[in-house]
């Protein structure tokens, strides 16, 4: 019968994930650890994600934390994704700081709500 056509599909471009080798792209790290504020390719790590956020903390109560623990004015943006149906965040927030070396330091911080 009919249906031959495909076997030799062709895969569309465009569609689905696409798939970065991050490590050709920035160059892998040359020491394995992985925890230098700045990668091997160069590229410096300034955005950090906040995980195991209380669901019921604001976005102003998340900021005034971070700004407490000495990062006041040391970061650009801020996210704390929400979810509006029950009025709670995610549960992380994206943190970009102005310098690797803040972003560091905060990771090293180990700043808990």
């Amino acid at each position: 019968g009919g249906g031959g056509e495909s076997k030799g599909r062709v895969p569309l471009s465009g569609g689905g994930p696409k798939r970065t080798d991050y490590v050709k792209k920035y160059g892998g790290s040359e020491g394995g650890g992985g925890e230098s504020s700045s990668p091997a390719g160069g590229v410096p790590i300034t955005t950090v994600m906040l995980k195991n956020i209380p669901c019921r903390k604001s976005q102003e109560e998340v900021m005034l934390h971070i700004d407490q623990k000495g990062f006041n004015n040391r970061y650009d943006f801020f996210y704390l994704p929400r979810d509006v149906k029950f009025r709670a965040n995610l549960g992380y927030a994206f943190i970009n700081f102005l310098t690797p070396e803040d972003a560091s330091n905060f990771t090293k911080e180990e700043v808990m709500l």
